[in-house]
């Protein structure tokens, strides 16, 4: 199975899966979810407003590599006529970054001196993270004071609302059988898919229940059903397509923001110029393989870099300790 089938599969399990708690969450929140969603997307495609980026790593230890991103931004850059944030705050994208680099790599015994005591040349198993990893990660402003984050739940709503939009507005329109239309539930229940998805664990809670008695949730049992016959339609109809939505950059957008932390703090449109500091939870060294002994010590060292932007200025400061010297 291909990374696009498995993607579609994927989809179509958390569509099948939905269940009446997270539908009703989603109808709630449907419309801010979206708006903040699309603004987030427009603020993480177009990234003028980040004016330079300077990652400065540091391996002062014997074990772990830390990371802080400082990251100027100068929101007068931001200017769309689509851009339309309420009031003066913006919630804004100042990282991402892979999940397991958000959670960092704690400290286990089996771990220790970058290898596996028991089976060296076997690949290490990943460790174990916090549920939230924004409780790893520290945000400072440009006086040194905490900035508070958005929770990464948060965040995955507003996304999974804006691409459940852009999707379903691709997706071929299956009239139901009584020539019907239920748009806007077609639009909760891929958004509470998507975020199931993003959230990579199951929701807990139940299925539409007795839908034989005429309770609330009876009726929004019948609502999620005849939403997803209409969707699970729609995306057959759209994967017998020659140019499938699912399949296309869409589909690369929802692969992207899978498995991915957003970084977002709320900023004042009204201030100047600013800077803010992610300090990154610590990454672990590794000795990937043995090198013959030598007179001379001495070490290739492989860093991931943790930001990337074609449209900012980027430096980079790496610190080694005392008396070590790079070629």
């Amino acid at each position: 199975m291909g990374e696009d089938d498995a993607r579609t599969a994927g989809l179509i399990r958390a569509i099948r899966e939905v269940t009446v708690e997270e539908f009703r969450v989603a109808d709630f929140r449907c419309e801010r979810d979206t708006r903040l969603g699309r603004q987030l997307l427009f603020l993480l495609s177009s990234t003028e407003w980040t004016r330079r980026t300077t990652e400065l790593v540091e391996i002062t230890r014997v074990r772990s590599v830390d990371t802080e991103v400082v990251v100027d931004v100068d929101l007068s850059y931001a200017v769309h006529s689509g851009f339309r944030p309420d009031g003066d705050r913006v919630w804004l994208p100042i990282l991402t970054m892979a999940a397991s680099d958000a959670h960092g790599t704690p400290d286990h015994p089996a771990h220790r001196n970058g290898r596996r005591r028991d089976r060296p040349d076997e690949p290490e198993p990943p460790l174990p993270g916090p549920a939230d990893p924004m409780t790893s990660l520290e945000v400072t402003d440009a006086a040194g004071a905490r900035v508070p984050k958005v929770p990464q739940s948060e965040v995955q709503r507003w996304i999974a609302a804006a691409v459940a939009e852009l999707l379903l507005n691709r997706l071929p329109r299956v009239p139901s059988s009584d020539g019907s239309s239920t748009g806007r539930d077609e639009l909760v229940l891929l958004a509470a898919a998507i975020r199931r998805l993003l959230s990579g664990s199951p929701a807990t809670g139940s299925g539409p229940g007795d839908v034989t008695a005429d309770t609330p949730r009876a009726r929004t049992g019948e609502r999620i059903e005849a939403a997803r016959t209409l969707l699970l339609g729609a995306v057959v109809a759209d994967l017998s397509r020659a140019r499938p939505a699912l399949r296309s950059r869409l589909g690369d957008l929802l692969a992207a923001v899978l498995d991915t932390v957003f970084v977002v703090v709320a900023v004042d449109r009204s201030t100047g110029p600013t800077s803010f500091a992610i300090r990154v939870p610590a990454r672990r060294l590794r000795r990937r393989h043995r090198a013959p002994l030598r007179l001379t010590p001495r070490a290739r060292l492989r860093i991931d870099l943790l930001t990337a932007s074609a449209n900012t200025d980027r430096l980079i400061r790496l610190t080694l300790p005392e008396g070590v010297s790079y070629l």
